[in-house]
């Protein structure tokens, strides 16, 4: 299948925007940074739709999937999924283990096996993905047609108010229930954003950019981000926003490291704590550099072009299976 390109660059922004947003948070935890209405702003602004980003691309591509057998399916998804949550979830766990003086999160030898049912830190992603395709599968297989699988998940979304939040494992369930909306937005708008989206002009997309991302930063000023109902808005907003701005940058074939971005968004998420965490530790106790920006910066670039340097290595070591299932390979 030929890859578009703008998919790319929708991955790379968002991508990049979880590592800005990683670094930041570790910062302010680290009080190497002071929390302020600007920084919270920030936040805001950035954790209102990143991650819708990803799972209306995954929604996007599931009717191919899902035209294989039940089997299929199944076996590619544990390769794509499960398989780098459980390797990388293990690996993130025994380096903060390692680590615990430095890091900002305590987690003990006894948690580890707790993965299973307790996704730690960025991993609930890959989790609650992954609840999502085995629901979609389910009821595809069913028959039941897409628009209902849509209204499915707008129900679900609305569960959401009447969910407890005490537990790690609630705390999962809500996040499953809060994004498979923008998940539906993707299967059902496909034929829209992968076949309409190239007929219009790049003006009109220009315009639609700037419209999206300018009413999501009022929304933000506005708090509405907080509220669940605004959070949809402000989140569909970042969607189009973020999906006119990429095709514009692949047409104009500019920006292209944040394509490449996309092309490796995987590998990135797996690893960019772990090397932005590595980032500031060094500059701290190694450097002694406590200046904000100086750790935001290299942070985010350690946080970006460690894991990218990490997959060259493994590929050049003939041992990629650190980001890939052995039973993917092609080559």
């Amino acid at each position: 299948m030929t890859r578009i390109g703008w998919i790319d660059y929708a991955k790379g922004i968002a991508i990049l925007l979880v590592v800005i947003g990683h670094v930041l948070r570790g910062l302010i935890s680290s009080q190497i940074l002071i929390e302020s209405p600007l920084t919270q702003y920030i936040d805001n602004w950035i954790y209102s739709f990143h991650m819708p980003v990803f799972f209306m691309i995954a929604g996007l591509f599931v009717l191919k999937s899902a035209q294989k057998s039940l089997i299929a399916f199944l076996s590619d998804k544990l390769c794509t999924i499960v398989y780098p949550y459980f390797l990388w979830s293990t690996i993130q766990s025994i380096i903060m283990i390692a680590f615990a003086g430095s890091t900002n999160n305590n987690i003990k030898w006894a948690d580890i096996w707790k993965i299973i049912y307790q996704p730690i830190m960025q991993f609930w992603f890959l989790y609650a993905l992954f609840i999502m395709l085995l629901i979609f599968i389910t009821l595809y297989k069913m028959r039941v047609p897409l628009i209902g699988i849509f209204l499915f998940t707008l129900i679900v979304f609305c569960l959401k108010f009447y969910l407890p939040t005490d537990s790690h494992v609630n705390s999962l369930v809500q996040s499953t229930c809060a994004n498979m909306v923008f998940f539906g937005i993707g299967f059902l708008g496909r034929d829209v954003l992968l076949n309409r989206l190239s007929k219009l002009s790049t003006e009109a997309l220009i315009k639609f950019s700037l419209a999206s991302f300018i009413s999501l930063s009022v929304l933000v000023v506005l708090g509405l981000q907080l509220n669940y109902f605004g959070r949809l808005v402000t989140a569909s907003l970042g969607i189009i926003g973020t999906i006119s701005l990429s095709t514009v940058l692949e047409r104009l074939k500019l920006a292209s490291e944040i394509q490449r971005y996309g092309l490796l968004s995987l590998h990135i998420f797996l690893a960019h704590i772990i090397m932005a965490a590595a980032a500031r530790i060094i500059l701290m106790k190694v450097f002694k550099i406590d200046n904000s920006l100086i750790h935001l910066g290299l942070g985010t670039l350690a946080g970006t072009y460690g894991p990218i340097l990490l997959q060259n290595l493994s590929q050049k070591a003939r041992f990629p299976y650190l980001f890939t299932s052995p039973r993917l390979r092609t080559d």
